[in-house]
C-alpha cells in the first residue's frame, strides 16, 4: 500500500515521465512499474474524464480475490500445520448450525468448492483452529 492517495493525474504523471525517459515500450513499462503502474496501454481511456479518478472505481472482487484467493491459501496453510485428517476432524466435530453448511465428510476430499461452500468454510474456519494451532 502506498502512503499517498493515488489520483488519475498522479498516474498520468508517472506514465508521461516513463514515456519521456523510456527508449522502448519495454523501457517505458519498466519505468512505470517502478511506481506500480502496470500494463501496456499508456493512453488510458479515462484521460478525458476529468472528474473520474480511476483508482476509486477499481474495487476488489470478494468472491474471486478473497474467498478463492486468500482463503484458499489460508486453508492450505492450516492443512500444512495440522494434518488434513486433524482439520477434517475439527470440521466434523462442529454441530450443525442454521445458515452454515455442515461438511459431513470434512473438506479434504472436496475437489471443487462452490462460492456458498467457501462462505460457510469462512464462517467455521477460526473455530476449527481453536486449541489446535500454537498461538505463536
Amino acid at each position: 500500500m502506498h502512503s499517498k492517495d493515488h489520483t488519475s493525474s498522479w498516474t498520468l504523471g508517472i506514465i508521461k515521465k516513463a514515456q519521456s525517459n523510456g527508449k522502448s515500450l519495454s523501457g517505458v513499462h519498466s519505468l512505470a512499474m517502478e511506481d506500480d503502474i502496470a500494463g501496456g496501454n499508456y493512453s488510458p481511456f479515462w484521460t478525458d474524464f476529468t472528474l473520474c479518478n480511476i483508482h476509486n472505481i477499481i474495487t476488489p472482487n470478494v468472491q474471486h480475490q478473497l474467498y478463492q484467493g486468500v482463503f484458499k491459501h489460508l486453508i492450505s496453510w492450516v492443512q500444512a500445520i495440522m494434518t488434513k485428517e486433524e482439520f477434517d476432524s475439527q470440521v466434523l466435530s462442529l454441530p450443525p448450525a442454521f445458515g452454515v453448511h455442515h461438511f459431513k465428510n470434512g473438506i479434504s476430499g472436496l475437489s471443487q468448492v462452490s462460492g456458498p461452500e467457501r462462505k460457510s468454510l469462512a464462517k467455521i474456519f477460526l473455530v476449527c483452529l481453536a486449541g489446535r494451532v500454537d498461538p505463536k
